[in-house]
């Protein structure tokens, strides 16, 4: 489906399903499965770290920012997306229900604070979990970085609900 690449090693390509993942490369890969489509007539987005964007990337960021599927955070007065860092499964999960639209209710909040999920994350991590996405062994890991295997198992799963 063209979601996710290999990593050229040599002359041969590898999955390396242990590596993590970029909140960037979760961005793009998340809006690849859902079938959004870049926005050509935006040039970049409106991130105070635009320039820390891969340039292949750019132009994912940039449409999921317009669309309100990422927001970034403030550091030092800026808005930032910290585009390198490695995505978490609670922001994954924030952005995969952003992009298939759930919204925050009250089981939501009943259920974070069964697990002590950031305010934040609660809609995302509730609605990846009543999909059946995440499982009861996640809940544990939730600020662990997200591996490509992993990334490759919630896109496939959250194919299969569209």
């Amino acid at each position: 489906m063209g979601i996710m690449d290999g990593r050229l090693i040599g002359d041969d390509t590898y999955f390396l399903p242990d590596e993590n993942v970029s909140r960037a490369e979760f961005v793009t890969m998340a809006m690849k499965s859902a079938g959004i489509r870049v926005d050509t007539t935006i040039s970049g987005s409106y991130f105070d770290d635009n320039s820390d964007i891969p340039t292949s990337l750019q132009g994912y960021i940039a449409t999921a920012q317009r669309i309100g599927i990422i927001n970034g955070d403030f550091s030092d007065g800026k808005l930032v997306f910290r585009p390198n860092d490695t995505i978490t499964r609670y922001e994954a999960a924030k952005i995969l229900s952003s992009i298939i639209g759930i919204s925050e209710d009250e089981e939501t909040k009943v259920f974070a604070e069964d697990y002590n999920v950031p305010v934040w994350a609660r809609a995302g991590v509730y609605t990846m979990c009543s999909l059946g996405i995440f499982t009861e062994a996640d809940s544990a890991t939730l600020s662990d970085p997200l591996t490509r295997a992993d990334t490759a198992n919630y896109l496939y799963k959250i194919i299969e609900k569209m």
